[in-house]
């Protein structure tokens, strides 16, 4: 037997199982919590398609998909619904085909997303010059939603990497939740280490009226956070630095995957 299924439930959890017997692989589990803007930007997909609309028992039962059971149970499905049943009520998972309205934080979500009257903006670089050339990472999101990323390495005479994409206001707006949550726009650099020959980062967002500008060196763990004049101020860019980053990484794996779903 071998299939790909996931799930997602009402509460963000997301559900994900791959099996195949090919060559003896092992049957892929996955399992995480997605948050609000995600669940909000899957109901709108799904709302936008108008699938809700459709009925699957014409290219299903022409096919041949349907068992006889199957046919059957579709049959008295229909004929309670002629009679004023609630369908819902026919569905073993209730829950998951929930109509309610969103939650309020995912309306907090939607209700605080950029618009044209208060600009966000985001750009994070770091990188060094060294033995290999000028050897970087750097991203930027615009306000209209437009990321973009670069990724330049000359090691093994590789070529830089540049890619493109736009976002949707929803993944704007969590992006911004993260920023904010982050303090990181309560925070000054004058005592961060400065850039050396290790390395230089630098960090710019534009928040509505607020605007920072951040720079100073790379850093290679929490010792050298420890080691700093500012420890929490630099605390909070290092893990800012590290959501940003798993952030960005999964939006460009998710817009150019090798193997297209």
């Amino acid at each position: 037997h071998e299939f790909l299924e996931f799930e997602f439930r009402p509460d963000g959890r997301l559900r994900y199982a791959n099996n195949s017997n090919y060559k003896n692989d092992v049957m892929i589990r996955k399992e995480a919590h997605v948050t609000p803007a995600v669940m909000q930007e899957l109901r709108k997909t799904i709302e936008d398609s108008e699938i809700l609309k459709e009925d699957d028992e014409n290219f299903l039962a022409q096919a041949g998909f349907l068992s006889k059971q199957e046919q059957k149970h579709k049959e008295q499905t229909a004929s309670h619904a002629e009679g004023g049943v609630d369908v819902g009520q026919c569905i073993t998972s209730p829950k998951l085909t929930s109509t309610a309205a969103p939650s309020s934080f995912a309306l907090h979500s939607l209700h605080n997303m950029p618009g044209e009257e208060e600009e966000f903006y985001v750009r994070y670089y770091v990188g060094h010059k060294g033995k290999f050339g000028h050897e970087f990472l750097e991203f930027e999101f615009r306000p209209d939603g437009r990321l973009r990323y670069a990724n330049n390495s000359n090691y093994k005479n590789d070529v830089m990497i540049r890619k493109e994409a736009h976002v949707t206001p929803a993944v704007m707006a969590e992006l911004r939740k993260t920023i904010e949550d982050s303090e990181i726009l309560k925070e000054d650099d004058e005592n961060w280490p400065a850039p050396d020959r290790v390395g230089r980062q630098e960090l710019e967002v534009v928040c509505g009226k607020e605007h920072i500008s951040f720079t100073t060196s790379k850093i290679g763990s929490l010792a050298d956070v420890q080691a700093s004049k500012d420890k929490e101020g630099l605390r909070v860019f290092y893990y800012l630095v590290q959501d940003l980053k798993c952030f960005v990484f999964s939006l460009i794996g998710l817009h150019f995957r090798i193997k297209p779903v």
